[in-house]
């Protein structure tokens, strides 16, 4: 595929300034109105925040390529799911010249909790769920020190992961790491990390290294990667291997064909809708909601208010127990142009041997206008063993464009949010 040099050319990241160069123009007419007299005080103190905003996006958008530019030849690279502020600060110290200080804010973001949600996360992919169980020996390696006894391991874990999804290793000659639309899968993340990670190393040597060079490392050459600095480096080569990885699965190996830009009319019209829920979203309050008391602990979908996330989640957990495949992947809420086919066949390699014999709602609780999480209890067999598991349950509404609805509008879809589903898949 052919790339750009700058993250900041993807598509997304593209349309993330357009749309906020158009709230700058937008922003020019209302002062133009004002000027005739025609004014209305909420949109002008609306418009008053977007100059903050135009600044604030083209910040977010350049700080991937600023923080590849100074850290990708040293072992690190910007992912999605790396913490913002993180970087940022990072950045600001590397623009001071203040490498050391930089890269050891960096090295102690990888505590327990980045590696207890990255290696939770990880679970999505099922090439990844093979290994869980060294990954978590490798975890507690790490925290204790060890990092002679993890290093390898993770490393390991990497190279099968892209081997089983490219059949070539993460260290491969000619392995492809890149992917439309991506940041960590840009062709100055991984790809480049690739390289360096495996640079030939030819001499035997007991100096410290910095870098998880994997033949040095796996060959018995560099005998000085006992260190946190390189361990760290390979966990977060993992972490933002999981976003090529989804890439790759949801079909972003080549581009989509631009659409067309919107009009001024089309974007006035977001606008107003978008001021509209705003004010919605000010006047929302969370439902309380109590099982038994506003609805059964366990029933039929049927039991259940329609356009609701208990109903939602009821219709799931029945057809789940009629092994419809089908009809739990379109109630799940999927990221990326992924066909209803390929996801059922994944929700049926998920969900394969385990079967629902019972379940119990045990609380609903609205963390947003659009978002609720479900507790609930459920019981499982799997492969002659009886279990029950205790999980939360996120469920989000949103419209056929994607858009998040409040709670009881007309147009809203409810959906389980997948990662909330992993507890399920890691039974095994």
């Amino acid at each position: 595929m052919s790339d750009k040099d700058k993250i900041k050319d993807n598509p997304t990241c593209v349309e993330l300034i357009k749309s906020a160069q158009g709230m700058g123009a937008l922003s020019n007419v209302v002062a133009f109105f004002e000027k005739l007299g025609i004014k209305n005080t909420k949109i002008s103190e609306a418009f008053k925040q977007v100059p903050d905003l135009i600044s604030k996006t083209q910040e977010l958008v350049n700080m991937p390529d600023r923080f590849n530019e100074h850290f990708s030849k040293i072992g690190w690279i910007a992912y999605e799911s790396l913490n913002f502020e993180l970087m940022s600060k990072a950045v600001n110290l590397a623009d001071e010249s203040k490498f050391e200080e930089a890269n050891e804010l960096i090295v102690e973001h990888y505590n327990e909790d980045t590696l207890k949600w990255g290696l939770t996360f990880m679970k999505a992919l099922e090439e990844y769920r093979l290994r869980d169980d060294l990954a978590q020996k490798a975890k507690e390696d790490y925290l204790k020190g060890r990092y002679h006894a993890c290093v390898p391991v993770v490393l390991i874990i990497i190279d099968g992961i892209v081997n089983d999804i490219e059949q070539k290793g993460f260290f491969a000659h000619g392995v492809d790491l890149t992917a439309w639309d991506s940041i960590a899968a840009h062709s100055t993340g991984l790809q480049e990390l690739s390289k360096l990670f495996n640079t030939s190393r030819k001499k035997t040597t007991t100096e410290t290294i910095t870098v998880p060079y994997r033949h040095g490392i796996l060959h018995g050459r560099d005998l000085g990667f006992d260190n946190k600095i390189v361990a760290a480096k390979t966990w977060a080569a993992l972490f933002a291997l999981e976003e090529w990885a989804l890439a790759i699965k949801h079909g972003k190996k080549y581009p989509k064909e631009k659409e067309p830009e919107p009009g001024l009319i089309e974007v006035l019209k977001s606008f107003a809708k978008t001021q509209e829920q705003k004010r919605k979203l000010e006047a929302w309050k969370p439902c309380v909601i109590t099982p038994v008391t506003d609805f059964p602990e366990a029933g039929l979908p049927e039991d259940y208010e329609n356009n609701s996330p208990e109903h939602t989640l009821a219709l799931f957990l029945d057809y789940w127990t009629k092994t419809n495949y089908g009809k739990m992947a379109s109630l799940i809420k999927t990221f990326g142009d992924v066909p209803l086919s390929k996801r059922a066949g994944e929700i049926r390699e998920n969900f394969k041997g385990k079967i629902l014999t019972g379940f119990k709602f045990l609380k609903i609780n609205d963390l947003a206008a659009a978002m609720t999480e479900i507790s609930l209890e459920l019981n499982i067999q799997y492969e002659e063993k009886e279990i029950a598991k205790d999980i939360s349950v996120g469920i989000i509404n949103e419209d056929q464009e994607g858009n998040p609805v409040i709670r009881g509008e007309p147009m809203g879809n409810w959906l389980i949010i997948e990662h909330s589903l992993i507890p399920i898949y890691s039974i095994i």
